[in-house]
């Protein structure tokens, strides 16, 4: 909930199908290959998911040793 807010699933995903497509409209990838262009896409999306949070909203964080820090 502190995430998303008041926001609907169908909400959501409607806001991150947009980020992603306005992410691909600033670039052209040309190639006679779908598989390229999927490859490349796969990549641009996982670049664009890093770095990630791993804290939760008030802060706290899991270690590597597992202790809630």
């Amino acid at each position: 909930a502190a995430e998303v807010e008041a926001r609907s699933f169908e909400e959501v995903r409607a806001s991150a199908e947009s980020e992603w497509n306005a992410w691909l409209s600033r670039i052209e990838v040309k190639t006679d290959s779908d598989v390229n262009a999927r490859i490349f896409k796969s990549a641009l999306y996982r670049a664009a998911i890093m770095p990630t949070r791993f804290q939760d909203v008030n802060g706290d964080y899991r270690a590597i040793s597992g202790q809630i820090k």
